[in-house]
């Protein structure tokens, strides 16, 4: 939907927290690629910030969620801690769960019809 740019953070100083922070921007994208009518519609129904709340939470999601696999106690992802700081890590969980509560704060205001 036009022209994008993705800005990342100077600081990144290892490999897995610039996969982790750049996933967590492909997830935007695609949404907005593939799923911008919804995100219209959103906006449209419930407001500009109940949609940026969603894209958020949806973004965090995949992050933590591929966090918590590197963290995890496999084989695999034992390979990766040496490359992902426990402090993007515990950041990423905690903004997700932060999303995750702002979405259904607003969720379910808007259920009662308070939007």
């Amino acid at each position: 939907t036009g022209r994008r740019f993705i800005l990342l953070n100077n600081k990144i100083s290892q490999a897995g927290d610039l996969f982790l922070v750049l996933g967590h921007e492909l997830v935007h994208a695609y949404t907005t690629a593939y799923h911008g009518d919804l995100i219209d519609q959103i906006s449209q129904q419930y407001g500009e910030e109940f949609s940026e709340a969603f894209m958020e939470y949806a973004a965090y999601q995949w992050e933590g969620s591929a966090a918590l696999s590197i963290w995890g106690e496999t084989e695999t992802t034992e390979k990766w801690k040496p490359f992902t700081s426990e402090t993007l890590i515990g950041g990423t969980l905690d903004l997700l769960w932060e999303y995750e509560n702002i979405w259904w704060n607003i969720w379910t205001y808007a259920q009662r019809g308070g939007v």
